[in-house]
């Protein structure tokens, strides 16, 4: 193995999203060559993955990842907001756009099917998924939580419906916010690619989750020829040796894939889309 080698591995990963497989790569090859090329690579993708150093640092980059322009905060628009929330208008679209979704209409299926009434969605974004399923399954009750508040105030400003409620915090802080077997359905949708560490947030998933319930998981597939750096906030990738390292032994697993609407202009998207049961 020769410092081009460990270029090209590391180069391979990146252009699949995975930083930390090519910080690890990297330091392995800085290790052994010192090589300029290796150490200028590498403290880019250190800088990059400087978010990831504590929870602190983690959630303030979210909460300016997720921050809007400052025009989204001006009088004319938060008023044209609040009339399009008062007529519905707002939430209709969230709920129609939902329904044009493969993962919502795999995600409802499952639901409905399992009988779970008791739903977390972790991760939320903007709460579309939460606000849907509050919508059409009145019968549930579903929690959306997210660990930027300008997520949580738009989700909040969405829902219209009783059953569903949001809750500002990392996946992490579940634990601290709900009870032990809380939800008999936890959702972990395109958040485990983001998270310092994929095995504590699912620890803390499983223990909010009942005995008996469903975690379903929606990972993207990277595609090969993505160009590196594609998704800045991403900092690994979901190989399928990985999907089965974590995840390969747990009762009742499924995996499948699952497209992402179309776009204009776009190559065709895919996540993974997990499920399995707590015993």
């Amino acid at each position: 193995m020769n410092p081009d080698n460990y270029l090209q591995r590391a180069r391979d990963e990146l252009k699949k999203d995975n930083k930390i497989g090519a910080l690890s790569i990297l330091e392995e090859g800085n290790t052994r060559f010192r090589d300029s090329r290796i150490g200028e690579l590498l403290e880019k993708i250190r800088g990059e993955l400087s978010h990831l150093q504590d929870m602190q640092s983690y959630r303030a980059f979210y909460e300016r990842q997720q921050h809007k322009p400052e025009k989204y905060y001006k009088f004319t628009r938060r008023l044209e907001r609040k009339i399009r929330r008062w007529l519905g208008r707002s939430t209709r679209r969230v709920v129609e756009g939902c329904l044009r979704n493969p993962r919502y209409l795999r995600l409802e299926k499952d639901i409905r099917e399992g009988g779970y009434r008791d739903i977390l969605d972790l991760g939320c974004w903007e709460g579309h998924f939460a606000v849907a399923l509050g919508a059409r399954n009145p019968s549930i009750r579903v929690t959306g939580m997210d660990i930027a508040s300008t997520n949580i105030e738009i989700a909040n400003e969405l829902n219209r419906f009783p059953n569903v409620r949001f809750q500002q915090g990392a996946a992490e802080d579940v634990v601290k916010l709900f009870p032990a077997e809380s939800f008999d359905f936890v959702m972990l949708f395109e958040i485990l690619e983001h998270v310092i560490d994929v095995e504590h947030v699912l620890a803390a998933a499983l223990a909010v989750l009942k005995p008996g319930g469903k975690i379903a998981i929606t990972v993207p597939v990277a595609e090969e020829e993505e160009e590196e750096g594609h998704h800045d906030e991403h900092v690994r990738f979901f190989s399928d040796g990985l999907i089965q390292e974590l995840f390969g032994s747990k009762p009742d697993l499924a995996i499948d894939t699952v497209p992402h609407p179309p776009r204009p202009g776009k190559a065709q998207e895919f996540s993974r889309y997990i499920t399995f049961r707590k015993t």
